[in-house]
């Protein structure tokens, strides 16, 4: 049991990025529920009952801590909250993450409006988010979405925090989600970008621009098909990408651009018969993976000199063939 406590806290600390600031352990009980834990300034909240049942939160046990000493609130899965309780920013005013799992049904307009310092927010989602859902918190710099039945996302919902946000998570399992046009085109601050979309299939040719500031873009296990040419000139300051595991057949240099940075490359997993050898000329290139791809099973590996040794004799690059 304090096994499964130590690995689930650990998960928590290392996705929200949460410092280990102490090992102390106090409680919070509410009205009609089972129990509550506090640890290292995480609120962890599982229920037996319907939140609108439960009609105050105790003051804590423990010497020395108040609510101000909340900074991070995690809803743990099995917790049956129909939607976001509003009086959870009320009460604690310096709450910096949020992480909910699939424990709310509905989360309302102004659910965080309250939570003006927050920072960091993982979301599942089940009926949709508003475009105003954030407009309140302007210190919002991370965010991550998961939801197996999401359709689309309002081409509006960060613009609030359009200069604020810098790493952006979407994880979609419905084969029915689309983006809007140009929905990220006003993030210009953004430096990481991870979507995990179940048939996302299509990049749009100018999906990426104004991205200048992006360092590291993940698009794995999306299903896409074709790199248009240029999709990625925009980023001139990416270092790493990873395109794994999608069902793409070709990749061309002309994809990308010119890019001084660039560094790691993971095309593993994909149907790769065509492979453009210019791509090894990107300067600051250090490390190419293609596992699975390319009729071989080998990854490119990295000299201490920083020069690549170069696979070239892969069945992808011998059958490269120019636009």
């Amino acid at each position: 049991m304090i096994l499964k406590l130590s690995m689930v806290l650990l998960l928590i600390q290392l996705f929200l990025d949460l410092p280990n600031v102490s090992a102390q352990t106090f409680h919070y009980n509410f009205k009609n529920a089972s129990s509550t834990d506090y640890r290292c300034d995480c609120l962890f909240i599982t229920l037996q009952q319907p939140f609108h049942k439960i009609t105050e939160v105790s003051k804590p046990h423990l010497t020395g801590k108040t609510d101000d000493s909340v900074t991070s609130i995690y809803f743990t899965p099995g917790s049956t909250f129909q939607e976001f309780p509003s009086m959870i920013c009320d009460k604690f005013k310096n709450v910096l993450s949020i992480f909910i799992d699939n424990s709310v049904e509905i989360i309302r307009e102004k659910a965080f409006e309250k939570c003006t310092k927050l920072e960091r927010i993982f979301l599942y989602v089940i009926d949709g988010l508003d475009e105003k859902m954030f407009s309140k918190n302007s210190k919002l710099h991370t965010v991550s979405i998961k939801s197996r039945t999401l359709k689309t996302l309002s081409k509006n919902i960060f613009t609030s925090i359009n200069q604020t946000l810098t790493s952006f998570t979407l994880y979609i399992a419905s084969d029915s989600f689309r983006f809007p046009d140009n929905f990220v085109s006003s993030l210009t601050n953004l430096k990481t970008i991870f979507f995990q979309i179940f048939d996302l299939v299509d990049l749009p040719q100018n999906y990426f621009e104004n991205l200048q500031n992006l360092i590291n873009l993940r698009i794995p296990l999306c299903n896409i098909r074709d790199l248009p040419k240029d999709i990625f000139k925009p980023l001139k300051n990416l270092q790493y990408i990873d395109l794994s595991s999608n069902k793409l057949t070709a990749i061309h240099a002309d994809s990308f651009g010119s890019h001084p940075d660039l560094m790691v490359a993971d095309f593993d997993g994909n149907n790769l018969v065509s492979f453009d050898p210019k791509f090894y000329q990107f300067t600051s290139l250090l490390y190419v993976s293609f596992a699975g791809s390319c009729g071989t099973h080998e990854r490119l590996e990295l000299n201490f000199d920083k020069s690549i040794t170069k696979n070239q004799d892969n069945d992808c690059t011998k059958n490269y063939k120019p636009r």
